[in-house]
C-alpha cells in the first residue's frame, strides 16, 4: 500500500493534533536535555514541531527539522521554520550535518517497507545517538503501512553499526517529571540506539 504522504493529514488535524501533544512532547523535551544534554538535535519526521520546539526553549542551540508534510511545517513556529525542510524519507537525503542526538518518533510506520533500510541510514549518518520510536503490529493509527516489531529495527540498526542503549534510556524515563497522557505509544515504543561500531560498510 501506498499514500501521498504529503496529503495524508488535514491541517485541521494536525492543529489539533498538536494542542492535544504539546504537553507531553514538552515532558519527553525536558527529560532530554536533563538525561542526554544535546547540544545539537535533529528530528527526522518532525510533523508539525512538537519535539523541536519544546527543544529550542529548554536551551538547545542547535535544531534540524524535516517532515514529508507541507501542512505539517507550515504549523511549525515560525521562528524555527527556517530551520526545517520538506522531504520524503523515501527518496531524498537531508542536508549533510551530524547532531549529538537524532530524533525519529512514530514516522516508520508511515514508510513502506522496501524503505526501512533507507530510512535506517538516512538516521545513522546524522549522528551517534537515535532516539527511535515507531508503531507495532496491533497498534491502531491512520496511515500504518509498516508495523514492525522492535526486533525488526534493532537487525537493521545492528547492520549500520548501532545496539539498543538500554542504560540512555533508563536514565531518560528517570528524568521524566510529569505523566505523560495522550502521547501514550511513546512510553510503549520509545528506545534508544548508539552507535557501537564506527565505519560500518552500509548496505
Amino acid at each position: 500500500m501506498t499514500y501521498d504522504v504529503a496529503r495524508a493529514y488535514s491541517d485541521e488535524w494536525i492543529a489539533r493534533m498538536k494542542r492535544e501533544l504539546a504537553a507531553d512532547y514538552l515532558t519527553v523535551a525536558r527529560a532530554l536535555v536533563s538525561s542526554l544534554k544535546p547540544a545539537s538535535v535533529a528530528d527526522i519526521g518532525c510533523g508539525p514541531g512538537l519535539l523541536l520546539e519544546p527543544l529550542v526553549d529548554e536551551g538547545v542551540p542547535v535544531i534540524y527539522g524535516c517532515d514529508g508534510s507541507s501542512a505539517s511545517l507550515a504549523r511549525v513556529r515560525e521562528d524555527l521554520r527556517a530551520k526545517t525542510w520538506l522531504m520524503d524519507l523515501r527518496y531524498d537525503r537531508p542536508p549533510p550535518g551530524r547532531f549529538d542526538l537524532v530524533a525519529c518518533l512514530e514516522v516508520a510506520e508511515h514508510i513502506e517497507e522496501e524503505y526501512s533500510e533507507r530510512l535506517v541510514e538516512t538516521l545513522t549518518s546524522l549522528g551517534p545517538m537515535i532516539f527511535f520510536s515507531a508503531a507495532a503490529p496491533g497498534q491502531g493509527g491512520e496511515w500504518h503501512v509498516n508495523l514492525r516489531p522492535l526486533e525488526y529495527w534493532d537487525a537493521i540498526f545492528a547492520r549500520h553499526g548501532y545496539a539498543l542503549d538500554w542504560r540512555t534510556y533508563h536514565d531518560w524515563r528517570q528524568a521524566i517529571s510529569a505523566p505523560i497522557h495522550s502521547a501514550w505509544w511513546l512510553l510503549r515504543n520509545v528506545v534508544f540506539f548508539r552507535q557501537v561500531q564506527p565505519g560500518v560498510q552500509r548496505t
